[in-house]
Parts: structure tokens; C-alpha cells; sequence
């Protein structure tokens, strides 16, 4: 007789329930649901300047103590690593009026529309000006 056999299922087992998990996993990757943002966050294009200082739609304000800048996965990043670069975001202020959470969006969240974000860019992706010119 062939025992042998009986000893692999709990490994084809274990082997099919790994896969399953890594599909599911896979598919709940693609489809990143929307984060909710408070109420009262606003739109604005943001240029980090340096690490405690940022541009919001053209005007200089200063980070908070603490404050926190979130990617489109929702990880965080600190400011220093994102001088020069501009984004579209939305954020919220502390009592002191300084930006306190800042939240960099993916295509979708920019598409849709906030407070501040009228006349706005609704991608991060932005085009040289010089060759889109020199194209038509």
C-alpha cells in the first residue's frame, strides 16, 4: 500500500492555503480604497522648500512640530526627502495655523473635488513645459 500518500496532503494542504493568501493579498494591493480625509483637510500644490518649511499653493508656511506627510500607500515620509519636489496634497492646520498633516494623492484622490482645489492639476505627474511647447 502507499501511505506515503497520506502524509503529502496536509502538505498540498498547507501549499493551496498559501497560495489562496497570496492571491487574496495580490488582489486587495490593486484595489486601494480611497482614504477618508477629514472634513475640514483642503486642497493645495505643495513645494517642500526645505525640511521645516513648504510652499501651499504659492504662499511659505511652516511645518508643525510632529507633522505628518503621508504617501498615496500611506506611508510616511519625512520632509527632508522631499526637498524641491512638488505635489498635489491635501492637508489640515494646527491652531497655530501651521501645516499639520499633509497627505500626497494618487490620481483618484486628486481627481476629486475639495475645498481649494478648484482650477487645480487633478494629477502629481507634471509635463516640462518646455518640450509640451515645442510638441504642438
Amino acid at each position: 500500500m502507499k501511505r506515503w500518500l497520506l502524509l503529502l496532503l496536509p502538505v498540498r494542504a498547507l501549499a493551496l492555503g498559501t497560495l489562496l493568501v497570496t492571491v487574496a493579498q495580490g488582489v486587495t494591493a490593486q484595489s486601494q480604497p480611497k482614504r477618508p480625509f477629514p472634513a475640514h483637510a483642503m486642497r493645495a500644490h505643495m513645494v517642500v522648500v526645505n525640511a521645516h518649511e513648504v510652499t501651499l499653493n504659492g504662499k511659505l508656511t511652516r511645518l508643525a512640530p510632529g507633522s505628518r506627510i503621508r504617501t498615496p500607500a500611506n506611508a510616511l515620509v519625512v520632509s527632508g526627502g522631499l526637498v524641491g519636489q512638488g505635489f498635489v496634497v491635501n492637508y489640515t492646520r494646527d491652531s497655530l495655523g501651521q501645516a499639520h498633516e499633509i497627505w500626497l494623492l494618487n490620481a483618484a484622490e486628486a481627481a476629486d473635488r475639495r475645498p481649494g482645489s478648484e482650477g487645480m492639476a487633478t494629477s502629481n505627474i507634471v509635463s516640462d513645459p518646455a518640450t509640451s511647447s515645442a510638441e504642438k
